[in-house]
């Protein structure tokens, strides 16, 4: 048997053994073992892994490791390579002969690893000398051009995935592979969630979090209520510190206990995550005060936190708080805090934040605090407060003596607040009154939202209604189920005095009030609708009922609303028909919601045919809960129902691509990326594969002696793939121009040809005649000779036409077939 049966035995053999139905190279070295002892081995390399195999039939694996996992590459000689791996596993690599080189090894190497990490391979793998990097990725590029990573769908995440599945020995999921391609990649927000891949096992999570590691797209990434692994989080916690791209981290309801503090901490001080939420996790005080001295040494910025529901108290927060006034990047940087759901007893761990003028908190939520309001909005009026949105509830308002007048005087101090919600906070009248006074002497404020939802209202408003309903800064007002079935035509009244309101939020507070009043408080409503320029309206769940229809006429030919929310007011087909009129004749409503109506199918169908005739409106949400209902009671015509809300599903989407297009530019551009993703990767591969081999057949005769090995020599072939298009750009210049050469040629040869043949038929012609004269005792004009002439000529111009048009093309066809 020759060698090369031999080789292609032991290749075969390799094949076998390792499952690889090809390799990008493949060619017998010699291998360090022990001490200094070196072995021959042959050495085989797939896309993503490295085999050092026996070399004797049949074949096992010595060693093997991803080319993920390689830290260092010393090169230490042209036949000699040193491979470290983060196992602390060192593979010495000798050519099997000293004049060869292991140089055509190192480019498929390098090759392969510039494929994952196209930006970063020289942060990544340590490459030695300084200079070798390089030098190698110039010889690479010689026949590799970084063009696919441009147009690879989420900048080739599924290529690290796949290689991260070699890594850790599991399935590759084409699945995945699909669904960041194909929709990922559609996405703006440029968001990473994991929500689409909870059928998977948090085994087969390991290689999706670890192909973010040195992600470059995505810049959000989100866990929702799904309990991590320690493995996972573990990689969570290598992927934040190393990913320079993504600044929110989303890790809500993810199981993650005390522990996670130590865990994470340690890459809090340097991740370039900027919001972080890791609501719904029990990580207790003892959590938060290892997360809050790993803060102390950041010296990035953090723009929002969220530690809603963390089973955190005052005592932590105080530790928490203290080290963001000690550390001014964090103070002067973060905006938004987020404490709900945590039991605070006392207020000064939260008001310690604003103790320090540097503070830039502009948004702050609390929930189920233990102190008391009056003394909360006291401290703060003492301190810088830059606050623009409070979202406060679930708390109790005492009135202690001391704090008199606190709540008046920040609310009339304050300089930036736009949004205040205190909703089922037991707010006192005392302090519903402070409120209202601050508000009317504060001279800065200028657009201000109130939501007080969940208050009992209805002893503050008989008597203060015209003092609360005219705050001069008040745009937008909610006072939803806060008990003002009495007081509500009151309260219409005096609002109806505010010009400045654009929304309001009245629902819950119409179920109780008396029939023979109810039609007064319609009436004051109605009006408000008509002379005020509100664009939020929302009645939900007021159980207006046949008073629906009669409100709803205030709406025909209203130009300022532009969402109306009339949830659950059960309306009845009276309602539905006033609301087919508004459909069809109002073109500024923008959005209108009108679930929990009992609507029956043909209420349904009604409105769904009303809006084939408004292009205004652009979301007009199907009535989930009342098709739940029809689909008990209209069991019979589930057919037309999904065809209805299919139709009206097609109606909304018509009315939004005519405001605006539904892509953006960034969707835009990765859209044929991502259609084009399978032949790229195909063509790829097909590359890799040609390479490969080429380099492989050059190292092994490098090996055998059959070719000079010079450094010249070894890349002039391995370049020739570029060579081949230089080279058929040559042939076709010199084709074109042998080829106007030829046909002028042919031209000179027909003219000289047509003009003997001219001669000849017109001899062949006269001799014609005069045979044909001579035998015949006929007697013939001149006419007939005319017609032999006739008869020549035609045959010359189909001569002609062969000459210069059918034998040119032709000649053209086959040439051109040599050429290609």
């Amino acid at each position: 048997m020759s060698d090369r049966d031999d080789f292609s035995e032991l290749i075969g053999s390799a094949r076998n053994m390792t499952k690889c139905s090809s390799f990008y190279f493949n060619g017998r070295i010699r291998y360090g073992t022990k001490g200094e002892k070196v072995e021959e081995r042959f050495l085989c390399m797939n896309a993503f892994r490295v085999y050092i195999c026996s070399i004797k039939i049949p074949v096992k694996i010595e060693s093997q490791f991803n080319i993920l996992s390689i830290k260092l590459i010393d090169r230490t000689s042209d036949s000699h390579v040193i491979i470290e791996t983060e196992e602390k596993q060192v593979h010495s690599l000798y050519s099997l002969h000293d004049k060869a080189s292991i140089q055509p090894f190192l480019l498929i190497l390098i090759r392969n690893l510039h494929a994952v990490f196209p930006h970063r391979l020289q942060a990544i793998v340590e490459i030695r000398p300084e200079n070798e990097y390089d030098k190698l990725l110039r010889l690479s590029n010689e026949y590799y051009e970084d063009i696919l990573n441009g147009i690879r769908p989420c900048g080739g995440f599924s290529v690290r995935y796949e290689c991260a599945c070699d890594l850790y020995q599991s399935s590759c999921h084409k699945y995945v592979q699909n669904l960041i391609d194909n929709v990922f990649a559609h996405r703006v927000s440029r968001e990473f969630t994991f929500r689409e891949f909870e059928s998977l096992t948090q085994k087969d999570w390991l290689p999706i979090i670890h192909a973010l590691r040195h992600n470059e797209w995505f810049t959000k990434l989100t866990i929702e209520n799904t309990k991590l692994s320690s493995e996972n989080i573990d990689e969570l916690c290598t992927v934040t510190r190393l990913c320079e791209t993504i600044k929110d981290l989303r890790l809500v309801n993810c199981g993650l206990t005390k522990d996670f503090g130590t865990r994470f901490g340690h890459c809090l001080s340097v991740t370039c995550v900027e919001n972080l939420d890791l609501s719904n996790n029990t990580l207790e005080d003892k959590g938060l005060i290892n997360l809050s001295s790993s803060l102390q040494q950041r010296k990035l910025p953090l723009r929002s936190i969220n530690l809603q529901s963390c089973s955190i108290t005052h005592k932590s927060l105080q530790t928490f708080h203290t080290t963001l006034m000690n550390n001014t990047c964090l103070l002067k940087n973060l905006q938004t805090l987020n404490l709900s759901g945590n039991r605070i007893k006392e207020e000064n761990c939260i008001t310690i934040l604003f103790s320090n003028n540097d503070n830039m908190l502009e948004e702050l939520h609390l929930s189920d605090v233990e102190f008391s309001l009056e003394s909360f909005f006291h401290s703060l009026a003492t301190f810088s407060c830059k606050l623009r949105r409070l979202f406060i509830s679930s708390t109790k308002s005492s009135n202690p003596t001391v704090n008199v007048g606190g709540v008046k005087t920040f609310f009339t101090r304050n300089q930036t607040l736009e949004i205040l919600q205190l909703t089922n906070a037991n707010l006192s009248n005392d302090f519903l009154r402070e409120l209202c006074d601050g508000l009317h002497s504060n001279i800065y404020l200028n657009k201000f939202d109130l939501r007080l939802s969940g208050n009992q209202l209805e002893a503050f408003i008989r008597e203060y209604a015209h003092h609360f309903a005219t705050i001069p800064s008040l745009t937008a007002l909610d006072i939803t189920g806060c008990d003002l079935d009495n007081e509500m035509s009151t309260l219409l009244i005096e609002l109806k005095k505010n010009r400045k309101l654009k929304s309001l939020h009245l629902g819950k507070n119409f179920n109780n009030i008396k029939a023979k009043h109810m039609q007064r408080t319609i009436n004051v409503m109605k009006d408000l609708v008509l002379e005020n320029e509100l664009e939020y309206l929302s009645l939900t769940d007021s159980k207006l009922k046949e008073y629906t229809a009669d409100f709803l006429y205030s709406i025909l030919n209203n130009t300022s609303l532009k969402t109306l929310d009339i949830r659950g007011n059960l309306m009845g087909d009276a309602g539905v028909r006033v609301l087919t009129h508004i459909i069809k004749i109002n073109r500024h409503l923008h959005t209108i919601f009108y679930d929990r109506n009992t609507l029956s199918l043909n209420n349904f169908e009604e409105i769904v045919d009303a809006m084939e005739e408004n292009h205004a409106i652009q979301y007009l949400p199907i009535p989930i809960t009342d098709i739940i209902l029809m689909k008990t009671t209209e069991k019979d015509r589930m057919e037309k129902l999904q065809m209805l809300m299919n139709k009206l599903d097609t109606l909304c989407t018509r009315n939004q691509e005519q405001k605006e297009n539904i892509f953006s530019p960034d969707s835009l551009l990765v859209i044929p990326p991502a259609n084009l993703t399978r032949e790229i990767n195909q063509s790829w591969e097909n590359q890799q594969q040609l390479i490969g081999d080429q380099t492989s057949l050059e190292y092994i005769l490098s090996c055998s002696n059959r070719l000079n090995n010079k450094q010249e020599e070894i890349q002039s072939i391995l370049t020739r793939t570029t060579r081949i298009a230089k080279i058929s750009s040559e042939l076709y210049e010199s084709y074109i121009n042998e080829e106007e050469q030829l046909k002028n040629e042919w031209n000179d040869m027909c003219k000289l040809f047509e003009q003997k043949l001219i001669e000849k038929n017109d001899r062949l012609s006269r001799k014609f005649y005069q045979l044909f004269k001579e035998q015949t005792t006929i007697n013939y004009d001149d006419k007939l000779q005319e017609q032999i002439r006739t008869f020549f000529s035609n045959s010359n111009e189909n001569i002609q036409h062969l000459l210069n048009k059918e034998i040119p093309t032709r000649l053209t066809t086959y040439t051109r077939e040599c050429y290609i």
